[in-house]
């Protein structure tokens, strides 16, 4: 029940990236530090401008503070070549939804990126590139393609078991399985219509040729295929208990499940994790928002967690 992401099977050809690179963005929001030197350094080589976006009150969009100053000083120590811009707005204190604010601040990082930049790039800072250059070439392929947005799977992690070993979502027997809250990457000027999602036309991107998303219906579909190592790392779970309170009550999830309930259930699965592996197959199926309940063990490679 251990995954160490055996080759899926070749990519597929395809057009080749169009003449002259692609000039690529990137915006991040700020408030979440668990990952975010990881999410960083996979995303800095790759994108021209990055624009750092929070807000200017140090609190998310349900108005709970944020360790936003924390987090700019970790984005100024890796910004050795004066790639970042900060723009500082006002996210919280109205009457909508927190997913409703999150999508105002996307938004705004992505209008601030202007046409300087051909696409932009929409990773949460708890998410890192497992190959940026196989991302890039992604993208590029949706650019030959006519697309104007990317779905580009991401590996869902649930908790840290030892060394490089953590517990995954995955498909009911085990097997691999894509997240996709969205478009990872978007042309420029696109505007978003909820949290990362929007209406553009699609270059859809998975780990097998049939769909892997229990969210999303077996049949959807597939463009292209890469390896399980070449997917995003979302390390949406692995944090200490404290963070996840905390982390339940500024998301732009927080009214969608009982938070409560959820963490008190990943602390017992993360307590034995090769219980919860092994039963994975007689649980229920796994709600589209909140925590997975198919879960395998899985080896990430030290390089997405590395730090200073």
């Amino acid at each position: 029940m251990t995954d160490s992401s055996p080759p899926a099977g070749p990519p597929s050809a395809g057009p080749s990236i169009p003449t002259g690179p692609l000039r690529i963005g990137a915006y991040l929001l700020m408030g979440d530090p668990a990952f975010l030197e990881q999410c960083v350094r996979s995303l800095y080589a790759i994108a021209e401008r990055i624009v750092v976006v929070y807000d200017k009150d140090g609190v998310g969009w349900t108005g709970r503070p944020l360790p936003v100053e924390q987090c700019l000083a970790v984005v100024e120590r890796l910004d050795g070549e004066k790639k970042v811009e900060l723009l500082a707005g006002t996210y919280h204190g109205r009457d909508v939804h927190p997913l409703e604010a999150e999508t105002d601040e996307r938004n705004d990082g992505i209008r601030a990126l202007g046409d300087d930049v051909d696409w932009v790039v929409q990773l949460d800072t708890d998410e890192v590139l497992g190959d940026p250059a196989r991302f890039v070439r992604a993208i590029g392929r949706a650019h030959a393609e006519g697309r104007s947005a990317l779905e580009y799977p991401a590996r869902w992690l649930y908790a840290h078991v030892n060394g490089e070993l953590y517990l995954e979502r995955c498909r009911r027997f085990w097997g691999i399985s894509a997240g996709f809250p969205g478009a990872m990457a978007v042309r420029a000027g696109t505007t978003l219509r909820l949290a990362r999602q929007c209406d553009a036309p699609l270059w859809r991107i998975d780990f097998r040729r049939r769909n892997t998303d229990p969210a999303h219906p077996r049949t959807a579909r597939v463009d292209e295929v890469i390896r399980g190592d070449e997917g995003i790392w979302h390390f949406s779970w692995v944090r200490s208990e404290e963070q996840m309170r905390s982390k339940s009550t500024t998301s732009g999830h927080v009214d969608d499940l009982n938070w409560n309930r959820e963490i008190d259930r990943w602390i017992r699965r993360s307590r034995h994790p090769y219980l919860a592996t092994a039963i994975t197959p007689v649980r229920r199926p796994p709600a589209l928002v909140g925590a997975p309940t198919w879960l395998r063990t899985a080896r990430v490679p030290a390089s997405a967690t590395a730090g200073d």
